[in-house]
């Protein structure tokens, strides 16, 4: 919302005492928006299935891959702990939690420790799952900013939230170094996610599918700086829904998920390494997925409907 309604047509100039109050801090606009969650496209991946989500309406993708772009992600490891434990369908904030996982946040009801990495619920063994896996009892998620390669420059909805759970989080990393080492970032190539069939949870797996072309990386560079994007990225977490949560695979992930020092990145199988700089493919549109030079599917407005979503970036 940057377009401001006024009664007179055009803003007069604001008060030049407040201009200086609020020049040197003294705004009080944040007390008026405190405590009202501001609202934002998502994907679930809950059940191994694709959904987006978006004000109460729910849209479904009932493929098992989506193409997308990994626009931007937040620098920082988020975390939820739950005292007795989440259960299904609860919609009660956490016990405690944190967006930046050095510490609580200061609105939590029951912290448990001045800072996250001194927690005793953050280390391994202070949670046993029911498949007697070793696990951390504070679980924790990466927040990234989707693009769906359709709406790259089209003034479509923006960014989606994708909150990519613990189970998740080595594959990520593994699959970014390997992007790094052949010249390429994240948000300049389209990546196919689809789950591992073999895990009982869901556990996403991440691979180079086609690169994106000059406009379109622009496009992603546009959303990347997007305060809308940036917000997205820090909001709070005020519930269960806020947080993918995976019970089952806590205990895999130990130096994806802490402030240890992560092993070297296996080598990636030749199945899923992009081509180098020098030999970069051309732009191809995914089965399903349209990109300049195809016919376009229609994509829904800031504020319509996820449904043609589900529909526009799958085969």
């Amino acid at each position: 919302m940057n377009d401001l309604t006024t009664t007179g047509g055009v803003l007069p100039p604001a008060p030049s005492d407040m201009t200086a109050r609020r020049k040197e801090g003294q705004s009080i606009a944040e007390r008026f928006m405190a405590g009202v969650q501001e609202s934002f496209p998502t994907i679930s991946i809950k059940g191994k299935e694709w959904a987006f989500k978006y004000q109460g309406q729910i849209s479904r993708v009932p493929d098992r891959h989506l193409d997308v772009v990994l626009a931007d992600a937040s620098s920082a490891i988020a975390k939820v702990f739950y005292i007795k434990g989440y259960a299904e369908g609860d919609t009660n904030p956490p016990d405690c939690w944190s967006i930046d996982g050095v510490k609580p946040d200061p609105s939590v009801p029951h912290r448990q420790s001045p800072t996250c990495p001194g927690c005793k619920q953050n280390v391994f063994g202070s949670k046993i799952t029911p498949a007697g896996k070793q696990a951390k009892a504070c679980q924790d998620s990466r927040r990234i900013a989707i693009a769906l390669p359709h709406d790259l420059g089209q003034n479509k909805v923006g960014s989606v939230m994708l909150r990519v759970p613990q189970s998740s989080l080595r594959p990520l990393r593994e699959y970014i170094a390997m992007l790094n080492a052949h010249g390429y970032d994240p948000n300049g190539c389209i990546t196919r996610m689809s789950f591992e069939q073999e895990s009982a949870f869901p556990k996403i797996k991440f691979v180079f599918h086609a690169a994106l072309t000059n406009e379109q990386y622009r496009a992603v560079l546009e959303l990347e700086q997007h305060e809308r994007t940036k917000r997205m990225l820090s909001a709070p977490i005020t519930g269960a829904a806020s947080e993918e949560l995976d019970e089952e695979s806590a205990g895999e992930v130990r130096s994806a998920a802490t402030h240890e020092e992560a092993p070297a990145v296996p080598t990636p199988p030749p199945v899923a390494e992009p081509p180098r700089r020098a030999a970069a493919p051309p732009p191809t549109a995914a089965a399903g997925c349209d990109l300049p030079g195809t016919r376009a599917r229609r994509a829904p407005s800031a504020g319509g409907s996820f449904r043609d979503r589900g529909r526009a970036c799958r085969s």
